[in-house]
């Protein structure tokens, strides 16, 4: 077998899993409740590379592919930390205001390359988060239910 045969064969095989479908319920707002803002943490549908370990705040909160989100809610004008673990691992966090939602965009890492995470504009988040479905790989059980405690 020649090497470009081969080649293909890999290359289509890698890049089977580039454009993934999301698989839980497609993305739908939630609504804030009282003094609490949602974050929404997501990898969009194009998103190269497995799954991503998530935790928030120092909780496990599940893993994403591609196409998938989750969200939480945190104190208004506080700081969620999010940390990604993969190939690779990054962490970031986003200040939240009272009903305004927070984005915070994962980016896995294909072909060996390393995992960010990134904080979009909220008209960029409100884009992409569109084309996603609801994990259904939570850790924390429903992670909407979950609050973060005031520091």
């Amino acid at each position: 077998m020649s090497a470009r045969p081969l080649l293909a064969c890999v290359l289509v095989a890698t890049l089977s899993g580039c454009a993934a479908v999301p698989r839980g319920e497609p993305f739908r707002p939630v609504p804030s409740r009282g003094d609490s803002a949602v974050v929404y943490i997501y990898r969009a549908a194009g998103d190269s590379g497995g799954d991503l370990a998530v935790t928030i705040n120092q909780r496990r909160a599940g893993r994403l592919a591609p196409g998938e989100y989750l969200y939480w809610f945190a104190p208004a004008n506080s700081d969620v930390f999010v940390r990604v673990d993969g190939p690779a691992s990054a962490v970031a966090s986003v200040h939240t205001d009272a009903g305004a939602p927070s984005f915070v965009e994962l980016k896995g890492g294909g072909l060996g390359s390393g995992v960010r995470v990134e904080i979009p504009s909220l008209r960029e988040g409100r884009s992409e988060i569109s084309r996603t479905g609801l994990s259904e790989r939570r850790e924390l059980g429903d992670v909407a239910l979950v609050t973060v405690p005031d520091s």
